[in-house]
Order: structure tokens, then C-alpha cells, then sequence
């Protein structure tokens, strides 16, 4: 049994408990925190990196450029939803219409990089 994968299951999983804990405080500040820190990013830029038996340079680059990307879109997904909360005050619709754009992008940036 390969235990890696229960490591980092365990590992990850900790992660929805403290949000769930900090949201209960109401620590927004924390909160908000916990899924902005680059933590799986760079774990995954790092197996990235390790498991690349060739061109490991082109594999890095590709996944630093990917990410990149990637991340640029969520940020412009909850600028989305803050500016329609904003508009109309009601979060589940602001969620609702920012997700909506953002798969459209996805869908769009996807249809370029296949």
C-alpha cells in the first residue's frame, strides 16, 4: 500500500475543519487566510518537479505558467462575486454569477490550451 496518498489526504484535510473553526469565531481575516496561502501550489510544484523523469526544465516551466494563469482566474472569479455582493447584497447569487463567468473563461482558456 502506497501511504503517501494518506498522508496527504490527512494533510489536506485539516484544512476545511480550520476554515469551518476560524468561520465560527469569526476570524474573516483567517479565514480567508487559510485558502490564500500557496501551500498546495508549491507541494504540487515541488512533485511536479520531483516525479519529471524527462525534461523536468519544460514540466516545471509549464506547471509555473499553468498556475499562474489558474490563479490569476480565481482571483478574478471572487472580484466578480465582491462586485455583484456588492450590487445586489445577496452572496449566494453573487457566487452563483461569479462561478458562472469563471467556467466560462476556464472553458475558453481550456479550449485554447487542448
Amino acid at each position: 500500500m502506497d501511504y503517501q496518498y494518506i498522508f496527504y489526504t490527512i494533510f489536506g484535510a485539516i484544512g476545511l475543519p480550520l476554515i469551518y473553526h476560524l468561520s465560527l469565531k469569526q476570524n474573516s481575516t483567517l479565514c480567508a487566510l487559510i485558502p490564500a496561502l500557496p501551500l498546495l501550489g508549491i507541494t504540487g510544484l515541488i512533485l511536479t518537479n520531483i516525479n519529471a523523469n524527462k525534461n523536468k526544465h519544460i514540466l516545471t516551466t509549464n506547471y509555473l505558467k499553468n498556475i499562474i494563469i489558474f490563479i490569476s482566474l480565481g482571483l478574478t472569479i471572487y472580484i466578480i462575486i465582491y462586485l455583484v455582493y456588492e450590487i445586489i447584497n445577496n452572496i449566494v447569487t453573487s457566487i452563483i454569477i461569479g462561478l458562472i463567468i469563471g467556467t466560462i473563461i476556464i472553458c475558453y482558456i481550456l479550449s485554447y490550451k487542448i
